[in-house]
């Protein structure tokens, strides 16, 4: 039982910190993504963690605990975390360090919404109701249309969704999204 509860803190311990946190072998990667998600994803909110949530709070909410980033076959950079204080969501950004873009990104999450009516009695006041099981929501910035450009936009999806098939929490649902550069 002891054992369970130190594997616990120390999993714990290890998710702590800054919610933006960049450590020295993510800042380029961090520079580049922070303005890209916050100009693409702008005011758009979605259910992910919280209910209605903004979207580019979510994503770098996500890496804000960051694992080393690995360099991709073409040249991008795929950098992913977790959120700080419940590693069980996690997300993932891929960047062109090159062009400065933001290619695609991800997140694992519980899928929290608002719940209105828990029981039959209006007791219950509203709240967050979260899944038991997580989505992998896949988010491809759609640059252009060109065969090339779809090509490369499958390999993104296929990389974040061997990255969320490799995770300790397996996924029961996925979403991918074109979502367009503003």
């Amino acid at each position: 039982m002891q054992t369970g509860f130190l594997a616990w803190l120390f999993a714990a311990l290890a998710c702590a910190g800054n919610a933006y946190a960049t450590p020295a072998a993510t800042p380029d990667i961090y520079k580049i993504a922070a303005p890209e998600v916050n100009r693409i994803f702008g005011g758009d909110r979605q259910d992910t963690f919280v209910n209605d949530g903004l979207l580019r709070e979510a994503v770098l909410g996500s890496i804000g605990e960051p694992d080393d980033p690995r360099e991709l076959r073409d040249g991008s950079t795929m950098m992913t975390g977790c959120r700080p204080h419940s590693c069980m969501e996690k997300g993932a950004v891929i960047v062109n360090g090159a062009s400065k873009q933001l290619r695609a990104a991800a997140i694992l999450h519980f899928h929290c919404r608002l719940a209105l009516l828990e029981s039959e009695t209006l007791d219950t006041p509203p709240g967050n109701k979260c899944d038991t099981d997580p989505t992998l929501e896949i988010f491809v910035i759609r640059r252009n249309g060109t065969p090339a450009a779809l090509k490369q936009e499958l390999g993104y999806v296929r990389e974040l969704e061997a990255w969320g098939k490799a995770q300790q929490f397996k996924y029961e649902f996925t979403h991918v999204k074109k979502v367009p550069p503003r």
